[in-house]
């Protein structure tokens, strides 16, 4: 990386590329957990996997809000960030994680006997619409932290409109890879043929997306290449070893043989792989965002 020295050029201070330092492993951290719990409880609810949906709808709202307010600090602000859900991504994401928690629960009430309290017949026309509601604010969560990156224009690697598609796309791989694993060794099994095949293709779609960003941001400003050799030289071992090889590659194989051999700890092998995978993605993501260069004149 350049360095973050100032130069002095045509009676101007230059300060080089700098690196984000404010959103860490913490913020990743919530990421991951917002992404693969929306992700589990969409596909769970979908095909009626309704303890798994439980699970991811946990995941999702106790993981990421535990994580979220860790790296706030001081919990009790976190209230202003719904105050401009029509231009701020950060409040329309926790306007989503509201209606995803108490919908959420509206949503699977019919299922577990400690929420028959909440009057919804399974079928209903309600709980139809509560059902509705509560996978279009997951469908938000999965979604909304690659809104949250792609919206800062300081930031040329993260701006960008395939982020939201690559955070959705993994969210969905997560989901389905977590759904199957749980199926399996639960005996439920639901859906278990279409969702490996659609988890393989999830494998190969994320890393056609992937590569997509990437040549992206090559061929965009000098900032957001300038992020990429960074993402590629100085964390190359976790991003080609972590995200590329265990996190896409290793877990197809992995998948394949499954669907050859039906053994249950292969599962727990390509759900551990693809975890990695994508926390370490978005991570590393997050650790290359640079700043561009600042230049101040000098005033005499």
């Amino acid at each position: 990386m350049a360095s973050n020295q100032p130069l002095t050029v045509d009676k101007a201070f230059v300060m080089g590329y700098r690196a984000q330092t404010q959103w860490n492993w913490l913020i990743a951290t919530a990421f991951l957990l917002g992404k693969l719990g929306a992700g589990l409880f969409a596909v769970a609810l979908l095909t009626t996997f309704y303890d798994a949906a439980l699970l991811g709808l946990f995941i999702a709202v106790i993981g990421k809000g535990a994580a979220h307010l860790a790296y706030l600090g001081k919990p009790l602000r976190c209230w202003r960030m719904l105050a401009h859900p029509q231009t701020s991504w950060i409040s329309r994401g926790l306007w989503a994680m509201m209606v995803l928690s108490m919908f959420g629960l509206m949503a699977l009430a019919p299922f577990f006997w400690w929420l028959q309290w909440i009057p919804l017949a399974n079928g209903s026309a309600a709980w139809q619409g509560v059902w509705t509601i509560t996978l279009l604010a997951a469908l938000v969560v999965m979604v909304y932290d690659g809104f949250v990156m792609a919206t800062s224009p300081a930031m040329a690697l993260w701006h960008t409109a395939l982020l939201p598609v690559l955070a959705f796309c993994y969210a969905l791989l997560g989901g389905v890879t977590l759904h199957l694993t749980l199926s399996v060794w639960s005996g439920a099994r639901p859906e278990s043929a279409f969702l490996e095949l659609t988890g393989f293709a999830l494998f190969a779609l994320n890393l056609l997306i992937l590569a997509t960003y990437l040549g992206t941001m090559l061929n965009s400003n000098a900032a957001a290449r300038r992020g990429v050799q960074v993402l590629l030289s100085q964390y190359r071992l976790p991003f080609f070893g972590g995200v590329i090889l265990v996190g896409l590659m290793a877990t197809a194989v992995l998948s394949l043989l499954f669907a050859a051999t039906q053994e249950p700890w292969l599962l727990v092998l390509v759900a551990l792989g693809d975890v990695t995978g994508h926390y370490l993605l978005f991570y590393l993501l997050l650790k290359a965002g640079l700043f561009p260069p600042t230049i101040l004149r000098i005033v005499r």
